[in-house]
Parts: structure tokens; C-alpha cells; sequence
């Protein structure tokens, strides 16, 4: 495959038959073999007029999709458009000087594709994979899921339906010590693991899958899209907020959070918010974002990606 292929805008050239090759290759040769794609499908996301068509698969219990790269992209925030942004100064009671000091520097760079997880998850756990509530089969982590096998299969026997093909009667999370299973799909649990860990043991396991934690950069331009706007969808905030983001690349990002995402670097890239912060408090919705010093693990959650690099 062809460098220009996993970039924008040359990505969504590529018929649906070219791109499906590309992903699947992809997912072979950047991913741990450990973990199997148990399914694929294409993915449409709508973003403002621009449309972007890829792929998605289920590895390891989560759906992961291809995010083509950009070159020369923008990110950081320009500050001193004061008309820009006089709408959000006057909502937030926030100065040109204090959006300064809070949001992210103006740069440009390259920014290489990605294998990205659809959704975040919290930094305590660790997804091993999912099981079926029908078969009761697992698939994911197998080396793991060992260890657990046994209370998971008496959590499904204790609270299931009575029926294993009703798609009602399943309660949304199931726990058991260490052990979380969260109801995925009307016929799968994702399971995971409760972790007491810190940012590099969390990272360390990532490593083992060909994964890792995004940088600045990278979360950066997951977020924005390229868009160098103050949130994803503008300068200034609607009447109410929905509840999650709209997203370029069609990625889940809600409002309401309970702390930062973890990036590799040493930032705070968000905090805490309700599903209708203030407008001061929306100020950590912005791509841009960033507060230095470590991220608290305990409210934290991470998005996995496996950076794509063709020679």
C-alpha cells in the first residue's frame, strides 16, 4: 500500500473493496496476533458536509477504526481574533489571556493514521475481550481470561435471562471482585478486569497488543478533526449541549466526563464536567485544552491506538 492511501483526502478516493484490503493488512501486520478480529464492518461518519467512509473491527472487545492521517495539519488555537470569539468571551466571563493560557499552543505537523478505539474507557480497567451470552464463548484475551473464566460464567449463570436468546432481562453491568462485565451488544458482555494501576503499568499492557496511549498531537487531531476552531463544532457554545461531540472521524466523545483522557505526555487534555457544564467549565471541551501535571487515574480514561507507519 501506498503511503498517500492512509492520508486525507486521498483516503475517501479508495473504493470500498481497496479500503477494506488496506485495513485488513493492517490490522495483521500492526497488530499482536494474540488478539483476533472477530468481525468487520464499514463505517460512514457525517461531519459538517464532510463525509469520511472506513472500516471498524472488533479486536479485544471494543471496536477499533482505521482514523486516515493528515499532513501538515493545524492544531493549537489562534487567540487574538477577538471578534472570533466575543460570543463565547461574553458566555464564559473568560479574557482573551485566560483562553491563552489553557489551551494548547499553534503548530503544525503530520500526523500518521491510526487504529483507533471507537469508545474510551475508565484508566481502572483493563478489557480483556467478550463473551457471548448465548455460547458463552470468549474471545479476546485468552491468556487472561483464564484466570477469571470461572466467575464470569457464574455471574452470567447467576443474573441472565432464563432464556440465553432474550435480548431482555441482562443487567447493564455485571461484578464479581475484580472482575466487570459490561453489557456490549443484545447478545455480548465486554469483560474486564478492576485495575490498580499507574499510567506506565497501563501503558506497558498496551505495548504487549501493539498499542499504546495517543500523544498531544494525536489526541489532539482525533478530537478536532483538523478543525481549528475552539470546539469541534465552533467558536461558541449552542443553547444546550448534546450529549456527545460531534467527531470528524465518528469517534464517541460525551459531554459529561468524570476526568481527563490519558495522552502519553504529562497533561491534563479535559476535567470533570457535568452533561451541562457552564460555559467557563466548557473551556475543557476544546481539543486545545491542557493543564500541566499528571492525570488522576481514578476518574481518568484512555483511548487505545496503534500508530500506522509506512515505509
Amino acid at each position: 500500500m501506498a503511503v498517500n492511501e492512509l492520508t486525507l483526502p486521498t483516503w475517501n478516493t479508495l473504493n470500498e473493496k481497496r479500503q477494506r484490503f488496506i485495513f485488513q493488512q493492517l490490522t495483521r501486520y500492526f497488530l499482536s496476533p494474540l488478539l483476533t478480529v472477530d468481525a468487520i464492518r464499514p463505517v460512514t461518519a457525517t461531519f459538517y458536509g464532510q463525509t469520511l467512509h472506513t472500516f471498524e473491527a472488533m479486536i479485544g472487545g471494543e471496536w477499533v477504526r482505521l482514523v486516515p492521517g493528515m499532513t501538515n495539519v493545524s492544531l493549537g488555537f489562534t487567540t487574538n481574533h477577538q471578534e472570533e470569539l466575543a460570543p463565547y468571551l461574553t458566555q464564559s466571563d473568560l479574557t482573551l489571556a485566560d483562553i491563552q493560557q489553557m489551551l494548547s499552543p499553534v503548530r503544525k505537523t503530520d500526523v500518521p493514521p491510526m487504529l483507533v478505539a471507537t469508545r474510551a474507557t475508565p484508566a481502572n480497567e483493563e478489557i480483556l475481550g467478550r463473551v457471548s451470552l448465548t455460547t458463552r464463548i470468549f474471545k479476546g484475551n485468552h491468556m487472561a481470561y483464564a484466570a477469571i473464566r470461572a466467575q464470569v460464567l457464574a455471574l452470567l449463570d447467576r443474573h441472565g435471562s432464563l432464556d440465553p436468546f432474550s435480548q431482555t432481562g441482562w443487567p447493564a453491568t455485571l461484578t464479581s471482585g475484580s472482575v466487570k462485565l459490561r453489557l456490549a451488544s443484545a447478545h455480548h458482555y465486554q469483560v474486564s478486569i478492576i485495575k490498580s494501576w499507574r499510567k506506565a503499568d497501563l501503558s506497558k499492557s498496551l505495548s504487549y497488543f501493539g498499542f499504546r496511549l495517543p500523544t498531544q498531537d494525536q489526541y489532539e487531531y482525533l478530537q478536532s478533526g483538523g478543525n481549528p476552531s475552539l470546539f469541534p463544532f465552533g467558536n461558541t457554545l449552542p443553547l444546550e449541549m448534546p450529549r456527545y461531540l460531534p467527531n470528524r472521524f465518528g469517534l464517541t466523545i460525551p459531554v459529561k466526563r468524570t476526568g481527563s483522557e490519558l495522552i502519553v505526555e504529562d497533561l491534563q487534555k479535559s476535567t470533570a464536567l457535568t452533561a451541562q457544564p457552564t460555559a467557563k467549565e466548557a473551556l475543557a471541551l476544546s481539543p486545545f485544552y491542557q493543564m500541566p501535571g499528571e492525570v488522576d487515574m481514578a476518574s481518568a480514561v484512555y483511548r487505545r491506538v496503534a500508530t500506522i507507519t509506512v515505509n
